[in-house]
Order: C-alpha cells, then sequence, then structure tokens
C-alpha cells in the first residue's frame, strides 16, 4: 500500500493565530479532527479535535485562544509514493503531518500522516 492510497487530498491548513473556536468550526463543518498548522510554507505542527479538548478546553482556555498554544509540533515528512508501513516503522510516532516547504510542486508531493493513520496532503 502506497501513502497516496490512503492519504485525503483536500486538505485544510490552519495558521499559528487562528483561534481554537476558528480552528474547530472548520473541523466540525469539514467532519474531520486534524489540521496541520503552517505559518507561510513552514509546518510548526498540527491541532487536533484532541488537542482542542484534552489540552485547550480542559485546562481552561478560552475560544478566542491562539492555536499555537495547543497544537502538538514533533512532524515527519512522507512522500505520496513512499510505501505506507501499517503502522510501524518510518510512520509511526506521536503525530505524522505534511511539511510544505518550496513551491506548490513540492507541497503537492509531500504528504504526511498521522499516528491515527490518517494521511494527509
Amino acid at each position: 500500500m502506497r501513502i497516496q492510497d490512503v492519504m485525503s487530498r483536500d486538505v485544510q491548513v490552519a495558521r499559528p493565530n487562528d483561534t481554537l473556536q476558528e480552528v474547530a468550526a472548520r473541523m466540525a463543518a469539514g467532519d474531520f479532527g486534524f489540521i496541520p498548522v503552517a505559518d507561510g510554507d513552514k509546518l510548526v505542527g498540527a491541532i487536533t479535535d484532541r488537542d482542542i479538548t484534552v489540552r485547550a478546553v480542559a485546562a481552561g482556555a478560552a475560544p478566542t485562544d491562539r492555536v499555537v498554544e495547543f497544537l502538538s509540533r514533533d512532524a515527519l515528512v512522507v512522500r505520496a509514493d513512499e510505501a505506507g508501513s501499517g503502522g510501524t516503522g518510518r510512520a509511526a510516532g506521536p503525530l505524522r503531518s505534511a511539511r510544505p516547504e518550496g513551491g506548490s510542486d513540492d507541497r503537492r508531493r509531500e504528504h504526511a500522516r498521522t499516528a491515527a493513520g490518517h494521511a494527509v496532503a
């Protein structure tokens, strides 16, 4: 199995200064629980519905707090044409997300995978 066989192609990206409420509303509207967070073309991490619930809301964060305070930062890049590892090997770990670098062609070639097995473009 290749990463491209399981990845999502319509991926939204949050910005570090987006609020928890804005990102949570996008997750609800799109029915997903993972959004990469980028500052320009540089990946800074990802925010998940679990990050919002357990790390932010449970700690008393306000809906207007910025996602940069609660995102997961450990990322690993995988390419669409790489073989999937079935949850082991290179794609396994606490967070797997895309690292957009360079031009749009580079971003399209680099894809990510979350520890839960969700791949994103």
